[in-house]
């Protein structure tokens, strides 16, 4: 009996170990997950912060062009929040106007390093009712400053559309 006795105690700590392995390994793996639906949530949040702001732009341009009178969209960088008309709109949390480091602008022609995350003068997008719209850019970001994005106005091309920026070491235009 007492041989039999070792050899089951045996086995049972291998046992023991091979769960601790498998628990460790699940434990590993949940870690992993979450970091990444963290991440896939920041840049996310992000990139809906852009394409709200996206919306409320074009909006405010055919609004200009349709009702015959100008419309501007007003920046608070320091509160993190725009207004136009009567609403103010806040970015969500860990979203803030800035860029990443070591980003140039403007993202047509990115030849100087970005000093201030609104570059439209007064901090205020103007949309003309003869469909011009003030050029300038601003650049949000994520609080860590891991995911960049810009919406734009040409100074080349004032009639043209709103565009929009990704920045992933260079910035990529949105379709």
């Amino acid at each position: 009996m007492g041989r039999k006795y070792q050899l089951y105690s045996i086995v049972q700590s291998g046992a023991s170990l091979i769960e601790l392995l498998i628990v460790v390994g699940l434990c590993v793996l949940a870690m992993q997950l979450t970091m990444s639906l963290g991440t896939f949530f920041q840049q996310s949040t992000t990139r809906a912060a852009l394409d709200e702001l996206h919306a409320q732009c074009t909006f405010a341009h055919m609004k200009a062009l349709v009702g015959g009178h100008d419309q501007k969209i007003v920046f608070d960088v320091d509160h993190h929040a725009y207004s136009w008309q009567d609403a103010k709109i806040t970015l969500p949390d860990r979203v803030h106007f800035g860029t990443l480091h070591g980003a140039h602008g403007p993202p047509f022609a990115p030849t100087r390093p970005i000093t201030h995350p609104v570059t439209f003068k007064d901090a205020t997008i103007v949309f003309k009712e003869n469909g011009v719209i003030r050029p300038g850019t601003v650049y949000i970001s994520d609080s860590m400053r891991q995911y960049g994005y810009a919406l734009t106005v040409s100074v080349a091309r004032p009639h043209a559309y709103l565009r929009r920026y990704c920045y992933n070491g260079a910035w990529h235009r949105i379709t």
